[in-house]
């Protein structure tokens, strides 16, 4: 993936972030020597938000399910980390 850094941008302008976005999905800047940003085309930030909203709703929608089937346990802190750890 080809990045670019900050000056760059400010120098040619966003143009040269479209050029690189007819061949990425994504175009890493680079500001004071690290990626400080991550520029991507507003459909692909449109799909990722929506994928995330799916699959946040729906891991709630399995936890509502869970909890009215009775399919939990009830413990404390100290209980659940005991458990994790195999005591």
């Amino acid at each position: 993936m080809i990045t670019i850094n900050a000056s760059e941008i400010k120098r040619r302008g966003i143009s040269v972030v479209d050029e690189l976005l007819r061949n990425q999905k994504s175009v890493p800047v680079i500001h004071r020597s690290k990626v400080k940003y991550i520029i991507l085309e507003k459909k692909t930030y449109d799909a990722i938000t929506t994928e995330l909203e799916e699959s946040v709703l729906d891991r709630v929608l399995r936890s509502e399910s869970d909890y009215q089937s009775e399919r939990f346990h009830k413990g404390s802190a100290a209980d659940l980390i005991a458990d994790i750890i195999g005591h």
